[in-house]
């Protein structure tokens, strides 16, 4: 298990990413912009695969957990900041994951 420590602590993240990726995506489909949705699939795709080419090489499996969560944080929470529309989403998975306007 000590060899797994390493992809382990890269890749503990990862589920985090996705369910922001996940709440991000039901609102914009609720928004009737499920395109948008398909094209930031199609960036997570790319951007895996890309990074995997170059990044396994170099690293091994420690390069595929890296890619893996490089492409998912760009895909399912940055990309709301390129998409001028969805600016607020950004701001509510920032606000998610400090634990900010929390109702008590």
């Amino acid at each position: 298990y000590s060899k797994a420590g390493t992809i382990l602590k890269i890749s503990f993240a990862t589920p985090l990413i996705i369910a922001l990726g996940a709440a991000s995506t039901q609102i914009i489909i609720a928004d009737n912009n499920s395109n948008i949705v398909f094209y930031k699939a199609l960036m997570a795709l790319t951007l895996g695969i890309t990074l995997n080419i170059t990044l396994i090489p170099l690293l091994g499996i420690a390069g595929a957990a890296v890619s893996t969560l490089v492409a998912m944080l760009l895909s399912n929470v940055l990309s709301n900041i390129l998409i001028r529309k969805y600016n607020y989403i950004w701001h509510l998975q920032c606000d998610a994951v400090l634990f900010r306007n929390i109702k008590k």
